[in-house]
């Protein structure tokens, strides 16, 4: 069976969409689902007509296995990937490449030991790297939280908040992408969420892992989306989801406000 393969390609539109802008002028996307998360991008000079045409492919290659998007900030991409042992496919590296976002042309990797898991799930990345100032944050599919700096991979810290803070792993593996709001790091792990101090990695708060509660009580952990950022009752809070339903969380101190089952 044909390994499926993730393939970054970058195309450029022929009927004038951004063609006096170079990449870094308008085309900053630094976490999942854009700026604000929503998916939305604020553009206007371009021709959505040009979709519907043949794009001259501008590069590609060649990532690893994954789910992984693409952040772009300062004409850099950065995405993920998994790249299996030569001796086995279950054990090999999540590599995190920082590509030139004109030419394809690759600035840097980090990479470290990652796992697939069952095959019948599928396998590789399932997150999107986040880009805030002058760091990267990544989540791999077994709880692994990494900051990196942008400009040239090197490592800040690294934590498994599996093992360090216990945090329950969802059964296919975490899939929901890290999302900063002012110095913390909010992850979707547990009933409603985990917060990290993103300087240093430190735990600022974890919620309840909700083991022993319903069905597959021994793996309730957490769903696979990405935390939605909103302001409720002045308060800056995340929307969590997890296995039994929908949570509101105060991003300060962890405070669950409301549940929706």
């Amino acid at each position: 069976m044909k390994t499926r393969i993730l393939v970054c390609v970058l195309i450029t539109l022929t009927f004038g969409i951004c063609n006096h802008y170079s990449i870094a002028d308008d085309f900053d996307w630094p976490r999942w689902r854009g700026p604000n998360g929503d998916g939305i991008s604020m553009e206007t000079d371009w021709n959505p007509k040009a979709l519907s045409e043949d794009p001259e492919i501008l590069w590609k290659t060649n990532v690893g296995v994954g789910h992984s998007n693409v952040a772009i900030k300062d004409n850099n991409l950065y995405t993920m990937g998994y790249q299996r042992g030569e001796d086995t496919v279950y054990f090999g590296e999540d590599i995190v490449y920082c590509l030139n976002a004109e030419t394809g042309e690759e600035v840097w990797r980090y990479s470290y030991e990652g796992k697939l898991g069952d095959k019948s799930y599928g396998y590789g990345t399932h997150t999107t790297p986040t880009i805030d100032g002058k760091y990267v944050y990544i989540l791999s599919n077994d709880g692994y939280i990494v900051c990196l700096k942008a400009k040239n991979g090197k490592l800040r810290w690294l934590k498994n908040i599996v093992e360090e803070y216990g945090g329950v792993r969802p059964e296919y593996g975490f899939a929901g992408s890290p999302v900063t709001e002012g110095e913390l790091v909010i992850i979707t792990v547990n009933q409603y969420g985990l917060a990290l101090d993103k300087k240093t990695g430190k735990k600022v708060w974890i919620s309840e892992s909700g083991k022993g509660l319903g069905r597959r009580s021994s793996q309730m952990g957490s769903e696979y989306a990405t935390p939605v950022m909103y302001d409720y009752k002045g308060k800056r809070s995340a929307a969590i989801f997890w296995t039994q339903g929908l949570s509101s969380v105060d991003v300060k101190t962890g405070e669950r406000q409301w549940y929706y089952e």
